[in-house]
């Protein structure tokens, strides 16, 4: 597995994805429109501006809908302790759909 490390200080775009399992929907949550902005004491922008002491911007798009996974979340649980789950098939589902 390949892990990024996000950088302490600087600026960086983010894209925010609400996605859901099959059978599973809800509506894009009522702050999706304001998580990056700054003056909006919360979001995610002011987080990052307040605990990086200024040295880390955040901003980004926000997808204003749901992505729907063409199967429910038991189709990605592992079967038991000792297997992995598939939730990077999920994720891989969700943004081929966003790609499209």
């Amino acid at each position: 597995m390949v892990v990024h490390q996000l950088p302490a200080s600087g600026s960086i775009r983010v894209l925010v994805v609400f996605a859901d399992f099959a059978g599973e929907t809800a509506p894009v949550p009522d702050f999706a429109e304001d998580l990056f902005d700054a003056s909006r004491v919360g979001s995610l922008t002011h987080y990052y501006d307040t605990m990086s002491f200024g040295r880390l911007q955040v901003d980004g798009i926000v997808l204003l809908r749901r992505y729907i996974a063409s199967r429910p979340a038991s189709a990605f649980l592992a079967s038991s302790r000792q297997e992995n789950g598939r939730y990077g098939e999920f994720v891989e589902e969700i943004l081929r759909q966003v790609d499209a």
